[in-house]
């Protein structure tokens, strides 16, 4: 039996949420995020609802900041800076440990290099260590997604990482499984991350 783990990577408003929820939904999975536990903690602290539509992130205020703006700190600031670098991608540790046999979990949000999941790094050898002996392998897949034209206007280190990442990438770099790009309508970009399942499954 297998587990499958799918990090998709982009920037703000590249399609990465779109994406992610086309392979699950093609492969019969769940989407989470690194954020899922993230954006508890922000709403327990400052009042953001942890799902608060995606209309509202640049637009409705919190003690004067958005939505987007308490994220970002509460992850990188006090998260990876504070805490570990390495503290969101433990919890979806935690999760992919407590996952059945057969669970394909598609990850939304990829941003950082610790992030990408290849077997030298962090978080396979994590998830390997803590799921030995409930199933056979864990196969790990990143994926980028690239929307060309978008303002590189974010100098937050939650996307001038990424942004680093695609640049390389693009420029022949391998650090990722596939690339996707995001250069037509939402039900074209749609068929692409299903033709990625489809390579997944295989």
């Amino acid at each position: 039996m297998k587990k499958l783990l799918i990090v998709v990577f982009g920037e703000k408003r590249h399609g990465k949420n779109e994406v992610a929820r086309a392979i699950a939904e093609k492969l019969g999975g769940l989407t989470v995020a690194f954020a899922d536990a993230l954006k508890l903690g922000v709403e327990m602290l400052v009042g953001v609802p942890h799902d608060l539509p995606d209309a509202e992130k640049e637009t409705r205020l919190f003690y004067g900041r958005t939505a987007r703006y308490w994220w970002q700190w509460y992850g990188t600031e006090v998260g990876r800076q504070g805490v570990d670098a390495n503290v969101w991608v433990d919890r979806i540790v935690d999760y992919m440990r407590r996952a059945p046999h057969g669970m394909v979990v598609s990850v939304s949000d990829g941003r950082f290099y610790n992030e990408r999941v290849v077997p030298s790094e962090r978080l396979a050898e994590a998830v390997d260590a803590l799921i030995a002996g409930e199933v056979d392998e864990i196969v790990v897949m990143n994926v980028l997604v690239f929307r060309p034209g978008l303002p590189e206007t974010d100098m937050h280190a939650s996307e001038t990482e990424v942004r680093d990442m695609r640049k390389r990438a693009l420029a022949g770099e391998q650090l990722f499984d596939e690339v996707i790009l995001n250069d037509g309508t939402l039900e074209e970009l749609v068929e692409k991350a299903e033709r990625v399942a489809i390579q997944v499954a295989r």
